[in-house]
């Protein structure tokens, strides 16, 4: 045997507890490990026959190769994994009997994930499974796993709802070998990456016996059907053993020296589980003096040179990571030991961190923002939405927080994320009630409390913490739900209906749910507040919620009370909570009178609150010109806190200052919130806000942008009011014509655009019939017509559409189409042409609005009809706005959507009422003629695209029929009846027709025809 120095680790639960060996000699016996002592199973991938891979064991457990091969790969021996997605070994049906005899055991493995690979994230990509099927999910009969995502060992019985797992939670890097080892000692799984221990779970109840002789037994292939091949990667050096191998040999199965392991395990920082003052960090360590360099997860607490700087009222854990370094033979091993440092802080606080009973002394109301203290820190939190604290019984009354039916949540506010950073063994509870009329439990989110870097970690993915009732679970994330996350629940909806309970503990590694005082669940959790969601240059989370998920789009927890939220920084017994602890009576006592409470009264309201709320009287609102004296206090009871809120505070703002509107009257709706010891009543008032004097329109046309005005990028219309637009990246305004000159749009071939500015929205707010139209040019150039978007024009209340759908009106040329929306695609009524519009001159689209009728007019004719209901005065208007804020000619309000390019626009207008069929082609808009002269001027121009010839073709028409001359064989040529339906065509120059009015296209050219009988 080789005799080295060495220090014993013993490694548990995510925390290194070191032995400290006085060492009497210079030198202790380094007892070799046997690497060969229970191995059970071994691939080397040196050599297959056929499709043989030999197990070199000799125990009878060859592998069959199906797609995959075996050969040397990024330095060794491995299997090689295709793109295929089909590739991988069948370890055959005797290895199942293997797995039947495993208790304690161990599998290891390399891998490398070529960068190439896209399907890592997906589900699957198994290293190896050993499974009872092939369809697991429908049949469970139970499987156990190694996976290269997330980095996992997983087994159950049943499916994937019932695995126990231990992982690092992060997909294996790619572009790298990567070494994992799992050990499993009666119910102690371990998983380590690269010889280092990175995460354990001591409630693994379920061996490899447990399964049986599995009759799948594979490597790459998943047991769930539709689940991804391991793929575009290799695996090297697969071991199965009979027993858990010791953590050093885990470290000799990387290749680590013995000096290298023996410098690792002696490696220790002593007790640092209170530091007050600067620390020594080591920067050798072993008899061969191992260099060591040391980082820090804190700066600002300790530096990298072991400088202390103690917080000042909450202690803070940083991580300390050492790491060792050692050359052999030309190659580098590293090893890295992260120690868990906890510096004190120079003021205790209290074990009982936070508490709101939301107690009436400890509400308080300015000018309607309800904020309530927790009892033992002094933190303030605050009503939001329509959150509010709502009064239960008569015996014995609770004030309890109401979370509403909408948006409603309780913010904690920052002071509380500081505690939340310091915490290692803890508990979090909390009463609640969810009535049991609420349908969107099972909906993700419905969280009780959540503590979060992140307003939205979706996005933004940097660790929180959460309890949800959803699944009667505690969830931390070092990051978000698919990266670094970690939760023990019972899984199951919380009960409804009645008062109950929840609490989470953490004791060392271990985490526990209680409801009503009752151990549901408990599991591991290695995922420490002060280590796993604490970031460098912060102090603690920044959203503390009672109500609300830290994931945009997830459910708001609604039609729930809660009562009496505890953090502490302890771990309650189950007797704490169930029979009580110093200041708190217990669950099984609270629960009683709690109920007792809700059934004696389930909403008490002051009497004093109903009087000065019918008493509250603004007047006549039907003709508001002026400001409004809004009372912020009781008449009858000055104690009374009134707060406004006006659903267009630009005109009636929250202390009843009125700004008259320009062009038409709003209607507005001011809410009035009486409140008093955290209660809440509201009462609603209309109002209409008259418009202000000389703005309204004499005229029917409001806007004409004819491009005749402009200074710099700005456009302003000729029509009454001057509105103004901007030119927007590199749209601009050119003249065409030498005799007759026209100022035209030039959108340019890339993203330009015309801005017609936020003012233009106020007037389609208010449009009912209503008529639209411009001049457009498409050089026949483009090639993108035909693509989503091309929008002529577009009236939208939000950017982007695919993000916030909140209605629209929009003019497509891709299929020259009048759309009107109240969100999004899937509430829009269309009329349209279907065709794209025509290229290579000038053409007018138009669109009007009479009652319910829409029509759709191309250069001046009446093309076709239909029944529109949805007109912009009612889908457009949204609360707090006074009209639409994005107004463009040339650009999309679907964010993926192409601009119109190489095309020129003239002449936009907006009219308030339909205009008539005359008054479009001839005596308003003058369609006829102005095609003719803006073709002409293009003609004339020397920069003109393409010049314009007078259509070669006739079309005529005889009883029941439709005539064309002049064609030549290679036209488009469309016909449409007066409805906007495209018909068949079998012979253009004759075409059989009933009696009636009919749109006859030839490429550029369109007339209307009407056959008689």
């Amino acid at each position: 045997m080789k005799k080295k120095n060495y220090f014993s680790k013993i490694t548990g639960m995510g925390k290194s507890i070191l032995l400290i060996v006085a060492l009497a000699t210079a030198s202790l016996v380094f007892a070799q490990p046997d690497l060969n002592l229970g191995l059970k199973l071994h691939y080397t991938f040196e050599q297959a026959t056929g499709t043989t891979v030999p197990d070199v064991t000799g125990n009878g457990y060859d592998g069959t190769l199906y797609g995959a091969t075996v050969g040397l790969s990024n330095g060794k021996n491995s299997l090689i994994l295709g793109t295929s997605g089909t590739d991988y070994l069948d370890m055959g049906t005797n290895t199942g009997n293997l797995i039947s005899s495993l208790t304690d055991f161990s599998m290891s493995c390399y891998i490398w994930v070529n960068t190439t690979n896209t399907n890592l994230s997906s589900n699957g990509n198994m290293i190896a499974t050993f499974s009872n099927s092939l369809d697991s999910y429908n049949q469970q009969v139970g499987y156990m796993f190694l996976q290269a995502k997330r980095s996992r060992y997983s087994i159950t019985l049943a499916r994937y709802e019932a695995e126990q797992a231990v992982q690092v939670g992060t997909d294996v890097a790619k572009g790298k070998w990567v070494q994992f080892t799992y050990t499993q000692s009666g119910s102690t799984g371990k998983f380590y990456q690269d010889g280092v221990l990175m995460n354990t779970n001591e409630a693994v109840t379920l061996t490899p016996s447990s399964l049986g002789a599995t009759l799948y037994n594979i490597l790459a292939k998943p047991s769930y059907n539709g689940d991804t091949y391991l793929q575009d990667a290799q695996i090297s050096d697969f071991r199965m053993y009979n027993r858990a191998i010791t953590p050093d040999e885990v470290m000799m199965l990387n290749g680590y020296s013995s000096d290298l392991i023996a410098a690792y395990n002696g490696l220790t920082l002593g007790d640092v589980s209170a530091v007050t003052g600067n620390i020594t960090l080591p920067a050798t360590a072993g008899l061969v003096n191992i260099p060591v360099t040391w980082t820090t997860s804190l700066p600002l607490v300790i530096s990298a040179d072991g400088t202390v700087n103690r917080p000042t009222q909450y202690d803070a854990t940083a991580k300390l990571t050492a790491t060792l370094t050692q050359t052999v033979n030309g190659v580098t091993y590293t090893l890295v030991k992260v120690f868990n440092v906890t510096v004190k802080a120079y003021n205790n606080v209290s074990d009982q961190l936070a508490e709101w009973n939301f107690a009436g002394n400890l509400i308080s109301d300015n000018n309607g923002i309800v904020t309530v203290k927790d009892v033992q820190t002094g933190f303030v939190g605050t009503l939001k939405n329509d959150a509010r604290i709502r009064t239960i019984g008569t015996t014995t009354q609770f004030n309890v927080l109401d979370l509403g039916k909408g948006t409603g949540y309780f913010d904690m506010g920052t002071e509380i994320g500081k505690a939340v950073y310091s915490l290692n063994d803890y508990s979090m509870m909390s009463f609640f009630r969810i009535d049991d009329t609420y349908t969107n439990l099972n909906s993700g989110g419905n969280f009780i409390w959540t503590f979060s870097n992140t307003a939205d970690a979706g996005t933004d993915k940097n660790g929180y913490i959460f309890g949800s009732l959803k699944d009667q679970s505690q969830a931390v994330s070092t990051n978000y739900w698919n990266q670094g996350n970690q939760s023990v629940g019972l899984y199951a909806n919380a009960p409804k209906n009645a008062w109950h309970h929840i609490a989470y503990t953490q004791t060392g590694t271990t985490g526990t749910v209680y409801v009503d005082g009752v151990k549901v669940a408990s599991g591991s959790m290695t995922n420490i507040p002060s280590t796993a969601i604490t970031i460098s240059g912060r102090t603690g989370t920044l959203y503390n919620w009672l109500g609300r998920s830290c994931y945009n789009g997830d459910a708001y927890l609604q039609s729930t009370l809660l009562y009496d939220f505890q953090l502490l920084k302890f771990p309650l017994t189950v007797d704490d909570i169930y029979t009580g602890f110093t200041g708190f009576d217990g669950v099984s006592t609270i629960l009683g009178r709690l109920n007792t409470a809700y059934t004696e009264n389930p909403d008490v309201i002051l009497p004093e609150l109903t009087t000065e709320l019918n008493n509250l009287n603004l007047g006549d609102l039907s003709a508001v010109k002026s400001d409004l004296p809004l009372p912020l206090k009781g008449i009858l009871d000055p104690s009374i806190a009134i707060s406004w809120k006006a659903t267009l505070p630009s005109l009636i703002d929250s202390v009843g200052h009125v700004t008259r509107p320009n062009y038409y009257n709003y209607n507005d709706t001011l809410t009035a919130s009486l409140t008093k010891n955290g209660q809440k009543l509201t009462k609603v008032f209309y109002a209409t806000v008259v418009v202000k004097d000389g703005t309204q329109y004499a005229n029917d046309l409001l806007v004409k942008y004819d491009f005749s005005s402009v200074t710099d990028s700005t456009v302003t219309d000729v029509a009454e009011q001057h509105l103004k637009g901007v030119l927007r990246n590199n749209a601009t305004v050119k003249t065409i014509g030498t005799t007759t000159k026209y100022k035209v749009l030039n959108l340019g071939d890339s993203i330009g655009y015309f801005d017609m500015g936020p003012e233009i929205g106020k007037l389609m707010y208010h449009m009912n019939d209503f008529t639209i139209g411009a001049y457009f040019r498409i050089d026949p150039s483009y090639m993108k017509l035909s693509k989503n978007g091309n929008f002529l024009w577009s009236f939208s209340n939000t950017k982007d559409v695919l993000i916030s759908g909140q209605g629209y009106v929009i003019a497509s040329l891709r299929n020259q189409a009048e759309t009107v929306s109240y969100s999004n695609w899937t509430t829009e009524q269309t009329i349209q042409l279907t065709d794209s519009a025509f290229k290579s001159a000038w053409h007018h689209f138009a669109y009007t609005q009479s009652g319910t009728t829409g029509t759709i007019y191309f250069d001046g004719m009446n093309t076709t009809t239909a029944t529109i209901t949805t007109l912009p005065s009612m889908a457009l208007p949204k609360s707090g706005q006074l009209g639409t804020l994005f107004n463009w000619i040339g650009r999309s309000c679907y964010g993926n959507d192409v601009y119109l390019r190489k095309s020129m626009v003239s002449d936009f207008r907006l009219y308030k009422t339909a205009l008539t069929d005359s008054q479009i082609m001839d005596t308003e808009m003058k369609v006829k003629t102005t095609i003719d002269a803006l073709n002409a001027a293009s003609a004339e121009t020397p920069n003109a695209l393409v010049p314009v010839i007078d259509s070669p073709y006739r079309v005529s028409t005889l009883p029941g029929e439709i005539k064309i001359l002049g064609l030549n064989g290679n036209e488009k040529i469309s016909l449409y009846d007066v409805t906007g339906r495209q018909l068949k065509i079998d012979n253009p120059a004759s075409i059989p027709a009933k009696t009636g009015v009919y749109i006859v296209r030839i490429n550029g050219y369109q007339t209307k025809v009407v056959v008689t009988e």
